[in-house]
């Protein structure tokens, strides 16, 4: 993925008439691009191959399931593989970026207020302690929701 977006910044910068020119950064971007569509298409058989194997699975809520398991209210139709495959792609892009800026600023703006620095540490330590932070502990810790969705 790394590796595809560094290209793809590239090649929006770069006039297409030098296309032809960078032949082995045009072999590399479009192995990337399989690289991500083989695994997701992988994400996607084991998957289905799961929930027919354990249809109590189905009841799992997560982002693969909801892609697969989802109906159109009206049509009754689902998304065709190549969709879900490009939407998994979309999200895993969109979403390291999303991510990555959203902790940046978030530890910025944490080192940058000393007292919010503060009552998000003792909340982190009364609710998680030393142990590994699980999902169950998220919807304890309401302080670090808020400041997650403090907007400057």
């Amino acid at each position: 993925m790394n590796s595809f977006l560094i290209e793809s910044g590239n090649r929006a910068r770069r006039p297409a008439v030098l296309y032809p020119f960078v032949g082995s950064k045009n072999t590399q971007y479009f192995k990337d691009i399989e690289v991500m569509h083989s695994l997701a298409e992988t994400m996607v058989a084991n998957r289905r191959k799961l929930l027919s194997d354990r249809p109590e699975l189905k009841e799992k809520k997560d982002l693969l399931n909801a892609l697969l398991l989802t109906r159109d209210e009206q049509t009754g139709e689902g998304l065709t593989d190549q969709l879900i495959i490009d939407n998994m792609i979309t999200f895993l892009v969109a979403g390291h970026e999303t991510t990555s800026g959203t902790l940046s600023f978030t530890f910025y703006f944490l080192l940058s207020n000393p007292r919010t620095y503060r009552l998000a540490q003792e909340e982190v330590d009364r609710v998680c302690g030393r142990k590994k932070v699980t999902v169950d502990m998220l919807s304890k810790l309401p302080y670090i929701n808020a400041v997650l969705r403090v907007r400057k």
